[in-house]
């Protein structure tokens, strides 16, 4: 029975207790950001504290790996997702998490416009726009994306529909090779 007594499914899934996200078990550092912009915002901690998580390991990239055994090797792969109600200020926490990538995607791209003004055909291929964060979220599109930038990329949506969009996105029979492609990617690898 659900808490006010009525009936339930009884292959329902019972709603869990909520429990805090852990801030005290983060880095002094990352502890003081979360408390400060979540605190700014209004919002529950969480709601930083995932994006946040997910930004530093798309900042470290594939330039570091953590040597779990010794043939096994770990990249700070991330995945993260909120969900809660509306009007909680989830957007704001995930933008106020993601600020400082962005503003290095926007140096990025200043910095390829400036190349780009510059580039002579004689000179050889165009310049490529390195990029540390993308919102594309089909296959084939982040497949364009990382092969300009090997480091990886963070793959941002503040909402979740349209990631799970992308799995449908090119008609049925692309959407179980995208599925299958992202499960494979889980822990960093090319799912290809």
């Amino acid at each position: 029975r659900h808490r006010n007594g009525a009936a339930t499914d009884p292959g329902a899934i019972p709603e869990a207790e909520y429990r805090p996200f852990p801030v005290d078990a983060l880095p002094e550092v990352m502890r003081k950001f979360v408390a400060e912009h979540s605190d700014a915002i209004g919002c529950d901690s969480v709601f930083v504290a995932l994006p946040a998580l997910s930004a530093i390991a798309a900042a470290i990239g594939n330039s570091m790996r953590l040597i779990v055994k010794r043939d096994w090797l770990a990249p700070p792969c991330v995945w993260t997702a909120v969900v809660a109600e509306s009007g909680t200020h989830k957007s704001p926490g995930f933008k106020s998490a993601l600020k400082t990538l962005s503003e290095c995607q926007a140096a990025m791209v200043a910095d390829w416009q400036q190349l780009m003004e510059n580039h002579n055909s004689e000179d050889g291929p165009e310049p490529k726009c390195r990029q540390i964060i993308s919102n594309d979220t089909t296959v084939p599109g982040l497949l364009t994306v990382l092969s300009c930038n090997p480091k990886g990329v963070l793959v941002a949506r503040s909402e979740l529909s349209g990631w799970w969009g992308s799995f449908i996105e090119f008609g049925n029979s692309k959407a179980g090779s995208d599925r299958e492609s992202w499960l494979q990617m889980f822990d960093g690898g090319s799912g290809m």
